[in-house]
């Protein structure tokens, strides 16, 4: 007959503690002193005690788990939110679940389901483009989005102040001398490129001219769609700038550019690695997607903290940054 397995209470008794005390050393580590947790372990390592996290979340309500959902983990952007994300929960005895939408619907309310049925205590998010607001996909379950806005104020969100950011840079074209500034833009649906759209046409409006419709391509979802567009509009309206939606369409732009030795001055919103080994000379519209990261983890840990207060928005400032050849 096989031996009983050991249970927390065996642990508890072994290490000296209370049971609540011992089961918070596993579930809710910043709550008790590293001393008293390193008993807990020991005492657990030498029983052969295997913590089950997914039953205590059940008995407790606790988890320990924060779902994550980006919406293209190939953009270095989505990597580095989850950085910031992580470093705020692991210093706070919590642990990310990371999934990816695709920026598709149906597989964020996959996602959502599959980390409710985990006993996630809440959730960051990168909305995807759907019919359904954020703010029901979401409901009840405290949610904080990052990086992309909602339609309305009425849930929690970090982002970046988009529209000012391209005001400005598209300010700075004009400043230095660009009157044909092409707009390489991702879906017109996407928060992010509508309010970066309204900051180029803002930036126009404020010197006098009027936007050419006919320098704007949007759509450009990867690297290549920017390429493309870009080599068309080269070829059809003689751009002598461009502004670029995002980091990948800045990264299409400069491969578009990169046979030729006059290319138009170009400006992208998001930083690229190694941007000053770049061979062609490119402003950036840079922020800290590890700081945005830590901030919505650091938001969502005050719902859960004081749940039931009105949402809150954060927007983190933008700067410009230009990379000259060197």
């Amino acid at each position: 007959m096989s031996e009983r397995a050991p249970t927390l209470k065996d642990v508890a008794a072994a290490a000296g503690v209370a049971v609540m005390t011992a089961s918070r050393a596993f579930a809710r580590p910043e709550l008790v002193s590293p001393s008293t947790r390193e008993k807990v372990i020991t005492a657990a390592n030498s029983l052969g005690y295997r913590h089950n996290a997914l039953a205590a979340a059940m008995r407790t309500q606790q988890s320990g788990l924060v779902g994550v959902i980006v919406t293209n983990i190939e953009n270095p952007f989505h990597s580095k939110l989850a950085q910031g994300i992580d470093q705020v929960l692991t210093a706070n005895g919590r642990r990310m679940l990371l999934g990816h939408s695709q920026d598709d619907a149906a597989r964020e309310a996959a996602l959502i389901a599959d980390m409710r049925s985990w006993r996630v205590e809440g959730l960051i998010a990168v909305p995807a483009l759907a019919e359904i607001p954020a703010e029901e996909r979401f409901a009840g379950t405290p949610t904080v989005l990052a990086g992309r806005r909602a339609a309305t104020r009425s849930i929690n969100q970090v982002t970046v102040d988009d529209e000012e950011g391209a005001r400005l840079a598209t300010a700075d074209l004009i400043d230095r001398g660009a009157r044909r500034i092409g707009f390489i833009g991702n879906e017109d649906r996407i928060p992010t490129t509508i309010d970066r759209l309204a900051g180029y046409r803002a930036a126009l409006a404020d010197a006098g001219f009027d936007a050419d419709e006919g320098l704007v391509r949007l759509g450009c979802r990867t690297v290549t769609d920017a390429r493309s567009a870009v080599v068309e509009l080269r070829g059809t309206a003689s751009p002598d700038a461009l502004f670029c939606v995002n980091n990948q369409t800045t990264i299409g732009a400069l491969q578009a550019y990169g046979d030729t030795a006059d290319p138009p001055l170009i400006t992208g919103f998001d930083d690229l690695e190694l941007a000053d080994l770049l061979r062609i000379p490119t402003t950036l519209v840079s922020y800290d997607p590890v700081a945005l990261g830590a901030d919505a983890a650091n938001l969502l840990l005050k719902v859960l903290a004081r749940p039931g207060g009105r949402p809150r928005q954060l927007v983190r400032p933008v700067t410009l940054h230009r990379h000259e050849l060197a």
